[in-house]
């Protein structure tokens, strides 16, 4: 939040229809990047959002290790950091995060990805987010800076998980066996 902006993104995995839903988007800058504002801003949308529902895991970036910890231990709220395997500033690093991206943007063509409209910050940074000429990170402009929320994104999607399916084994079980019963006569 020092310079760049410390983007916080809501999103949701539906298993059964294989899209990310974006559901809302809040920036801090600066001063008001502290960890006890980032909590509070997280538990007032989490409860907005989704209100009575656990939310499994938040992922943030582990460039900033500190709030993550401070997240977990003083505000009891379940972060993981991002996984950015050879992040580093080795030449692998283009290919990664290029690659990243590219993940993300044939999810977007495929129709997984989906962002509410008052998402308004993070379409934009969809729609003008550009390379810099290193194509090592984004080019940084006077209206969307670092492009911070894109970046949200590409690690958010990278950390989903797909493959734990959230339905249980007997739902549909139960469901046929249910059914059976209330046609069959006594």
């Amino acid at each position: 939040g020092l310079g760049d902006k410390t983007a916080i993104i809501y999103a949701t995995w539906d298993f059964k229809r294989a899209c990310l839903y974006i559901e809302a988007e809040q920036t801090l800058t600066n001063r008001d990047a502290v960890t006890s504002n980032i909590a509070l801003l997280i538990k007032t949308k989490s409860e907005h959002l989704w209100a009575g529902s656990k939310v499994h895991r938040y992922v943030g970036d582990n460039n900033n290790g500190q709030i993550i910890q401070d997240l977990n231990i003083i505000y009891n709220l379940p972060f993981v950091g991002t996984t950015k395997s050879n992040m580093s500033d080795d030449p692998q690093r283009i290919g990664i995060k290029q690659s990243m991206v590219n993940d993300l943007r044939e999810q977007v063509k495929r129709g997984q990805v989906i962002i509410h409209p008052d998402c308004k910050e993070t379409i934009g940074n969809f729609r003008s987010g550009i390379w810099n000429k290193n194509f090592s990170s984004f080019e940084r402009t006077e209206q969307y800076g670092h492009f911070d929320l894109l970046d949200a994104v590409i690690y958010l999607n990278r950390n989903v998980d797909r493959v734990t399916n959230p339905i249980p084994d007997t739902f549909y079980w139960d469901r046929q066996q249910s059914q059976i019963k209330s046609t069959a006569k006594p």
